[in-house]
């Protein structure tokens, strides 16, 4: 939170331990701490060591630096100084206008002297201070503040969870939280037609009020109009920043075109958006229930992964914990504090909303139902994403409400999704952990998901960025680029039928899945740059390098990618050397599709990659089918559900936005499974082997019949490693047919 606590008292007055009893000792700036770090403890004229102030220039041009840090990331924070010149306040009280901070002097100048000295004399010999020293300060901090300070007694400061700020929801018919705007006016008003205002609602508004939508007149009023009602709550998100640099720095501040267009439809209104911008609060906990059912609704604008405390900082209010890309795992470790058993037992329940962050299209309400996501992508022709909150007798209602926006700029979406420049992806894919990186030689890295991302199933923007990457780390131009991580039916939220239903733009159209692995091609200092597997080297790389140059004219190859900055993507095929699971007779390799080198994920049409195939002579992916319906589509895919016998891995679906999805067969994923437990086998294991993926009919049977099938080859002496999955059942087959 934006709070600065200001000790005040001479040394002993107990200001060190009032913060350690409040479990501020981590939010806090001390000078005597900094003192140490510039000199230690010298000999004084008692004999005794004491903590040097020569260096108190040093010392508190230090601190006020390191104040201003934390003021600029909005952290709680609390400076253990005796204060007993009122010039130091004033420092602070300039610092805490400049921030929109509060800030707050905790007093302890009604301590007696008797006792000060008592304490004074048994704190450790080194922090001891002189008594004329006490003397003298004792003095000056019994003269009155003449400025006008917020004062606490040190015995009388209120709990620190009376500074978040908090609303009870009982009060009011139902509250109302609004997602982000971004001067799309039309769906707000549309809510407010249909649903009338009253005194006795309370509407909260997350943040993000003006910036990409083309209704910004519009918003800024209805901004201007209610920030002064007392049922309304305007939160603070990123872009509001734009008003601060506005109110700061006038025509030459540093804002959007956007938001300068609106300040230009009005006439002179800084006053007016400065007693908006002064309203604005940093989050709000609008609280619910009765006796021991009782529901705490987290309000800001990032999202966060625990309940909203006086410790949490503006930043994250405003930005949410962790990176942009992370409210996955955020929601996650909010749930996980929800079924902690002290929740539970005293009968609370925390819920986190929020907009700001939706990368992947989640819903409103999430699985748990403790996290309500507000983004609806508005102002890209999306939806205003709203809930209404309200407690009766019967218990705790959450009502969802999405309203369409149809009044937005045509190709916002794209234009931003450019803007996202190379520079600032390749910086977020260093500094996440769940990027690989490695480093090639010759200035060439290669960025690939961890382990964990794809364990864990970790998915958001960068990770499924990161996938046969390759970038000049000097540059950061994209060398070679395969896919993004794409989804198989069901494997992740965006690919589950019930949400394909809505996304999918038709017609889609069926592509064959072949069964090999994934090559690479570039062109990079005007030479082929040919990788597989997140590298230009090893076994997989070369193998690809090998069946290319024998079976491709890699000289038209080259002079197609090297005038249209594109990569090649291509589907490696060895039976030979790297047999999978579906059978081929000889080797080839198949080109998928050619996408532009750069991070805008711009693919090439079918045609030019039919044409391109057909040029450097190779076969391209095989069109299979066209689907003008949704049912359609799942009536296809139900019917290879019910059948084990269609010997292909599956197919790849591509709608009209390039958005694909993986369907695999169930003859393939019974035989992936069965080189599973081949391998399982060979390791020595007796036990018979358990699958929950043999759904068909006869499956279970025939995994059976194979478990002793391989015992029996491996018992003969023979390394069941020697033989791949399709060598197993050509032999079964032949055995048993």
């Amino acid at each position: 939170m934006r709070i600065l606590l200001v000790m005040r008292g001479v040394p002993g007055c107990g200001k060190s331990t009032w913060i350690k009893e409040h479990d501020l000792e981590e939010y806090t700036l001390s000078p005597d701490n900094i003192r140490l770090m510039f000199s230690a403890p010298e000999l004084g004229l008692d004999g005794k060591y004491h903590i040097s102030s020569k260096c108190d220039k040093y010392v508190w041009s230090f601190l006020n630096e390191r104040l201003e840090a934390r003021m600029k990331n909005g952290d709680t924070t609390v400076i253990d100084a005796t204060h007993t010149k009122e010039s130091y306040l004033k420092e602070y009280k300039k610092l805490c206008k400049q921030y929109n901070y509060r800030m707050i002097v905790v007093d302890f100048s009604s301590i007696d002297l008797d006792t000060i000295k008592l304490r004074n004399y048994r704190r450790e010999s080194y922090k001891q201070v002189p008594e004329e020293v006490i003397d003298r300060m004792y003095q000056q901090i019994s003269n009155p503040l003449q400025g006008n300070y917020e004062i606490y007694k040190y015995d009388e400061f209120p709990n620190l969870d009376n500074f978040v700020y908090k609303i009870n929801g009982n009060n009011y018919n139902k509250v109302v939280v609004f997602g982000d705007i971004h001067n799309c006016y039309s769906p707000l008003k549309e809510y407010f037609d249909k649903n009338p205002e009253s005194d006795k609602n309370l509407y909260v508004f997350v943040g993000d009020y003006f910036d990409r939508g083309i209704q910004g007149k519009e918003v800024l009023q209805f901004c201007l109009d209610h920030c002064e009602k007392e049922n309304f709550i305007f939160l603070t998100g990123n872009h509001e920043k734009w008003i601060g640099n506005w109110l700061k720095d006038g025509d030459n501040a540093n804002i959007t075109p956007d938001f300068k267009d609106s300040l230009l439809q009005f006439g002179e209104l800084k006053s007016e958006l400065s007693k908006f911008y002064r309203r604005l609060k940093l989050a709000t906990k609008v609280i619910f229930g009765k006796d021991f059912d009782h529901y705490f609704f987290n309000i800001t604008h990032g999202g966060l992964s625990s309940h909203l405390s006086f410790q949490t900082s503006a930043i994250q209010c405003i930005k949410g914990v962790g990176d942009y890309g992370d409210l996955e795992k955020v929601e996650e470790a909010f749930d996980k504090h929800n079924e902690s058993s002290i929740v539970q037992s005293v009968g609370h329940h925390y819920y986190n909303v929020h907009g700001h962050r939706n990368i992947n299209e989640n819903p409103t309400i999430s699985k748990s139902g403790y996290n309500i996501n507000l983004e609806g992508k508005v102002e890209f022709g999306g939806e205003l994403r709203i809930v209404e909150l309200n407690y009766d007798d019967s218990g705790m209602h959450i009502n969802p409400i999405k309203i369409k926006n149809n009044i937005f700029k045509e190709g916002l979406e794209e234009q931003r999704n450019e803007d996202y420049t190379n520079k600032s992806i390749i910086g977020d894919l260093e500094h996440s952990t769940l990027i690989h990186k490695k480093d090639l030689g010759n200035g060439i890295v290669s960025y690939n998901f961890s382990r964990e991302a794809f364990f864990s199933q970790k998915w958001n923007k960068l990770t499924t960025t990161a996938r046969g990457l390759f970038v000049d780390s000097k540059t950061n131009q994209v060398v070679a680029r395969s896919y993004p991580k794409f989804f198989e039916a069901e494997q992740h939220p965006s690919t589950q039928w019930r949400n394909l239903e809505k996304k999918l733009v038709f017609p889609v159209t069926a592509y064959l899945k072949e069964n090999g692995f994934l090559g690479i091609v570039s062109v990079w200092n005007d030479q082929l740059f040919i990788a597989s597997k997140s590298t230009n080297q090893g076994d997989y790389a070369l193998n690809f390098q090998y069946i290319l140059n024998t079976h491709v004219n890699c000289d038209k190859l080259k002079e197609y990618l090297k005038k249209n900055n594109c990569s090649a993507i291509f589907e490696c095929i060895n039976p030979f050397k790297d047999p999978h699971i579906i059978e081929y007779v000889n080797e080839k390799v198949v080109l998928l599709d050619i996408v532009q080198n750069d991070f805008t994920d711009t693919f090439k049409s079918y045609d030019e990659v039919f044409n391109l195939a057909k040029e450097i002579g190779c076969k391209p992916k095989e069109m299979c089918k066209i689907f003008n319906t949704f049912e359609e589509l799942k009536s296809f895919v139900e019917a290879f559900d019910k059948d084990d016998k269609n010997e292909i891995e599956g197919f790849v679906f591509v709608d009209q936005n390039n958005f694909m999805l993986k369907y695999k067969t169930p003859f393939y994923k019974f035989w992936k499974e069965m080189r599973k437990m081949k391998e399982y086998i060979n390791k020595g294991n007796n036990k018979e082997y358990c699958s929950t993926k043999t759904t068909l009919p006869g499956q279970y049977e025939l995994m059976h019949s194979l478990f002793i099938f391989m015992n029996n080859i491996k018992q003969k002496g023979i390394d069941l490693d020697t033989l791949s999955i399709i060598d197993i059942r050509n032999k079964y087959l032949q055995e048993n047919l």
